[in-house]
């Protein structure tokens, strides 16, 4: 089971996986790539999104 990290932003909730073991890179870059294209995301989720993303691939 994966758990989420939620944050409310604005009236929406973005939930970033853990991106446990089970989760292949290319899982984890498509994730973002997603998050990034909705224009409902705010500034400050998709920063969180994007630091997720690089301790996960081990990206700093």
């Amino acid at each position: 089971m994966t758990t989420f990290d939620q944050t409310t932003a604005g009236n929406s909730v973005l939930e970033i996986p853990t991106f446990d073991r089970g989760w292949l890179p290319q899982e984890i870059t498509g994730w973002l790539d997603t998050v990034e294209e909705d224009e409902e995301v705010s500034n400050a989720d998709l920063a969180r999104a994007r630091k997720a993303v690089g301790e996960a691939l081990g990206v700093e």
